[in-house]
């Protein structure tokens, strides 16, 4: 531009019409003057009268979120049978029932990304290593590492490269607990499915046990082996849903079919392989334990219970609480807690 002039900043919204429309809805929407919004809803109904293709939305009949809440006629689940549940199902509803639906139910969520696949192949070889019943050796886990990396979608080498070098020490890791670690692995990659009666309603809990154990004592542990960056606090593990439904699922039937027909949970813990267990040890990963049942009600049946309730009576709640996750989710483009009071039948 000319000498002396300050350049223009960049548009708060795109110069098109699609941006300008936008904005008038904003304002329509969003703002206390009576004025600007009387001529925000002027403005709109003069487009909505040229009746073209790119005006259309411009008619408040059109705006998705508008209109009245509906109810299907058949509900979610049958009424007669007991509500189905995993460990991941129960968290999920706990933390946000409406992104539980959005993702589980309605599978609007994202496609698998490479970290997800970084889990997986880390997942198998440590499973491998209980069906095969050897002790695990850390190069030739490095070695059937490499032939199947290729295969991941990574954007760049260098991220590759990177995330591989993780998966290396998160093997090494592997490697290190599984040598010092005490209990007898019993099962790996445990499918089951069990019935339980849980505030007055039946519910089936199923799901998939990464680690099934058993100790010195006779009682048997489930370890979930986490491959992500993320770590629960102190607080959160205590109440960690997923593990205290295992433990559920454990007393209540979940081994039978490994022959154990009455077993005592003897706690659960997060095996985190992309974590070192401190400073002074960088390959022996962080474990972080949940205690065992006690004589007190556990927390998990109440979990159980309310999430079941969420379920049959197919209310969503958004919990924009937890901040860390709501900044992650796949949804804040359309939760309710974000982007207004009520979207669609959804509060």
């Amino acid at each position: 531009g000319a000498a002396g002039r300050t350049p223009l900043p960049r548009p708060e919204r795109p110069v098109s019409l699609r941006g300008g429309l936008a904005e008038l809805r904003r304002i329509g929407e969003q703002t206390d003057d009576p004025r600007g919004r009387a001529q925000a809803a002027t403005m709109l109904a003069e487009l909505v009268r040229l009746d073209l293709p790119t005006t259309r939305a411009a008619d408040p009949a059109r705006w998705w979120g508008l209109a009245e809440p509906t109810r299907a006629g058949t509900p979610w689940r049958p009424p007669d049978e007991p509500v189905a549940l995993s460990g991941s199902a129960v968290e999920q509803i706990t933390d946000c029932p409406l992104r539980w639906f959005l993702g589980r139910e309605a599978r609007g969520g994202r496609a698998s990304t490479s970290a997800q696949s970084f889990g997986s192949i880390v997942h198998a070889l440590a499973a491998d290593t209980v069906v095969r019943g050897e002790d695990p050796d850390p190069d030739a886990l490095a070695e059937r590492l490499d032939r199947v990396w290729h295969r991941l979608d990574h954007q760049a080498a260098w991220l590759s490269e990177r995330e591989r070098e993780e998966a290396h020490r998160a093997l090494v890791r592997f490697a290190r607990w599984h040598r010092d670690n005490p209990r007898r692995p019993l099962a790996a990659e445990h499918e089951f499915r069990v019935e339980v009666v849980v505030g007055g309603q039946p519910v089936t809990i199923r799901g998939t046990m990464d680690r099934v154990e058993v100790d010195e004592q006779g009682r048997y542990h489930v370890v979930d082996f986490k491959t992500g960056k993320s770590l629960p606090s102190g607080r959160d593990l205590a109440a960690h849903a997923q593990l205290g439904v295992y433990q559920v699922a454990i007393e209540h039937g979940a081994l039978a079919s490994l022959g154990v027909e009455e077993a005592r949970s003897g706690g659960a813990e997060l095996v985190q392989l992309r974590h070192p267990a401190g400073a002074r040890d960088q390959e022996a990963p962080k474990v972080q334990r949940q205690p065992a049942p006690t004589d007190e009600p556990f927390f998990a049946l109440d979990l159980l219970a309310r999430s079941a309730r969420v379920v049959r009576e197919e209310r969503l709640v958004a919990r924009p609480e937890e901040q860390r996750r709501c900044r992650t989710c796949d949804f804040r483009d359309v939760c309710p807690a974000i982007t207004g009071p009520t979207i669609g039948g959804v509060q």
